[in-house]
């Protein structure tokens, strides 16, 4: 029997819910790098196994190492606090041109990019309407 060919993955914003995906993916015979901007965040990446890339978002270096191409990314990194556009993932997405091949892409967003449902259950086939800064960031 063949072993599974391996499989990159990149986890941009790899905190509490990055290392939880992370972790699901380890044992899958994935190769997993996460994308966090502090000391403390790079230890505990590399505590569970996990490929450590320091990058701040908002400050990004013309040239950096994302990975192994072809790649699964999943974007989990929070949109800056203010302002209308989410500038760090447009930032990132203009890094990765010849760089990184993505495969599949996963981006962690919010409710707040369909407006105020009043409780009621939302699916993605809801349009969006959101109805603060946050989540036109979002958006």
């Amino acid at each position: 029997m063949q072993d599974k060919p391996l499989k990159n993955v990149l986890i941009v914003g790899c905190g509490y819910i990055g290392r939880r995906v992370a972790a699901r993916l380890l044992p899958e015979k994935s190769m997993v790098s996460g994308v966090v901007r502090s000391p403390d965040s790079m230890e505990k990446l590399a505590d569970a196994g996990i490929r450590a890339i320091y990058a701040d978002l908002d400050r990004l270096p013309p040239e950096i190492d994302w990975g192994r191409s072809p790649a699964d990314v999943f974007y989990f990194a929070p949109p800056p606090a203010s302002g209308e556009l989410d500038l760090r993932m447009r930032a990132f997405l203009a890094r990765l041109p010849g760089r990184l091949t993505v495969r599949r892409c996963v981006y962690i967003s919010t409710s707040a990019v369909y407006g105020d449902c009043h409780g009621d259950w939302i699916t993605e086939a809801q349009p969006p309407a959101p109805t603060t800064a946050r989540g036109w960031r979002r958006l």
